[in-house]
């Protein structure tokens, strides 16, 4: 009788302590777990601007009335120049100044540039807080990019960071020649500006 009681006093000490079968552990740190992962998901959400959201908007089959549709319609800031008498090359930007191509200042800004048909060639997005930038590529002279045919092995979104690492893509040329790049793969459109908006290296 007396060996009955001190387990039924044990008991009830487990339970005013809450740790009678643990169940009360399990749902707080599930609960924890659950705010935890909401944070995550919160903190992961940018909101592009609206040059971010450009860029984002871009692809392979851009022409150049969408860039200027898209400017006008974003009162955005936009360049058109020529260069070499085979591309044509978009510069815009919030402000005048840095939508200008050849004595623009320096600042947020999407470079979109076309050839003489209208193809879509490259586009970057550059953004001065981080000093990096968003590439979608291609194909034509870019950098280290040279391909000559659209579509190709290296046609995709990159992001360039400010550090010169050269610890990036290799890059092969039909002439045998490679080169280690500063450009990084980035999986899709959002990849590329994440990396450049929030680096994390």
């Amino acid at each position: 009788m007396k060996g009955l009681t001190v387990i039924f006093l044990l008991m009830i000490v487990l339970n005013a302590f809450g740790c009678s079968d643990g169940s009360e552990t399990t749902k707080n740190y599930q609960n924890t777990k659950i705010v935890e992962e909401k944070k995550t998901a919160e903190d992961s959400v940018v909101v592009f601007d609206k040059l971010q959201s450009l860029f984002a908007s871009l692809n392979f089959d851009t022409k150049a009335e969408d860039v200027e549709n898209y400017a006008t319609a974003n009162n955005l800031n936009y360049t058109k120049q020529k260069y070499n008498g085979d591309i044509t090359k978009y510069r815009v930007a919030f402000t005048p100044s840095i939508a200008e191509q050849r004595y623009g200042t320096n600042g947020d800004n999407v470079e979109i540039t076309f050839n003489h048909n209208g193809t879509f060639l490259y586009a970057d997005y550059y953004l001065i807080s981080t000093s990096r930038t968003a590439v979608l590529y291609n194909y034509g002279t870019y950098w280290d990019f040279n391909e000559k045919t659209p579509y190709n092995y290296y046609s995709g979104y990159y992001y360039e960071p400010l550090e010169n690492k050269n610890d990036g893509i290799i890059i092969l040329y039909q002439n045998g020649y490679s080169k280690r790049t500063n450009f990084y793969l980035a999986s899709d459109a959002n990849n590329a500006l994440l990396n450049v908006i929030r680096p994390k290296d």
